[in-house]
């Protein structure tokens, strides 16, 4: 286990990136991320019908969702090559059907980040959730972002960040850096929105207060601490 999701909200949330970004996500994209959403209602659907509550619930191999590409990764200036991102959802879960939430058991948001003018040069990294703890082998944060390269195991970074739509909007406002904040700023665009702030605002504050409240622990390190398994999941 690792973090538990109401699917109404879940739904509501990708569907409003879906609405309130066109203009940083690729058009193919926006379907891609209309059709998650629909993926998620369906599997809860099957889970309610066969009583089989686990699914896999993911974005299609072959169609990451695509952040536009941009030059504005920088800052307010727009000088710098044109850099995009793929991103990938691949979550194992289980219908909660007492509480009608979803419990990730474990999985990621995986991002790809591409120059454009050179397609073999990229960043991979993923936002990992997981129960976490210490296997005699490695320690894991139940919640962490992981970076590829030639050594991919380390680091496990604790991290804040990993209900996917908040991974999508991550990397909107990364590649897209003066673009993303000026477009907030308008009127339909914030009613675009509705509550999506609201709940990532929980979301995150619901994390860094789980955090916090196991840092409170004066028996062990703080990093050590922060690789516990988890006795219960976030509640986001």
């Amino acid at each position: 286990m690792s973090f538990t999701f109401a699917a109404k909200d879940m739904q509501e949330d990708l569907s409003i990136l879906a609405s309130a970004t066109t203009n940083f996500i690729e058009k193919r994209s926006i379907e891609d991320l209309k059709e998650l959403a629909r993926d998620l209602a369906s599997a809860i659907a099957r889970a309610r019908s066969t009583g089989v509550h686990t699914f896999i619930w993911k974005t299609k191999s072959n169609a990451p969702i695509q952040i536009s590409a941009s030059k504005n990764w920088k800052g307010k200036t727009n000088n710098f090559d044109p850099l995009y991102a793929e991103i990938s959802v691949d979550f194992d879960c289980s219908y909660l059907l007492a509480s009608d939430r979803v419990r990730v058991n474990g999985g990621a948001t995986v991002v790809t980040l591409k120059d454009c003018g050179n397609g073999e040069q990229q960043k991979v990294f993923h936002f990992d959730a997981e129960e976490g703890g210490w296997d005699g082998r490695a320690g894991h944060p139940p919640l962490h972002i992981q970076f590829s390269g030639f050594v991919n195991d380390i680091p496990r970074l604790p991290c804040i960040i990993v209900h996917p739509a908040d991974v999508i909007n991550f990397m909107i406002y990364e590649l897209h850096q003066s673009h993303w904040r000026e477009h907030v700023t308008g009127s339909q665009v914030r009613t675009k929105l509705r509550k999506f702030p609201v709940r990532q605002r929980g979301r995150l504050r619901t994390i860094a207060q789980r955090w916090a409240e196991a840092l409170s622990d004066t028996s062990d390190h703080g990093l050590v601490i922060l690789q516990r398994k988890i006795l219960a999941p976030f509640d986001l």
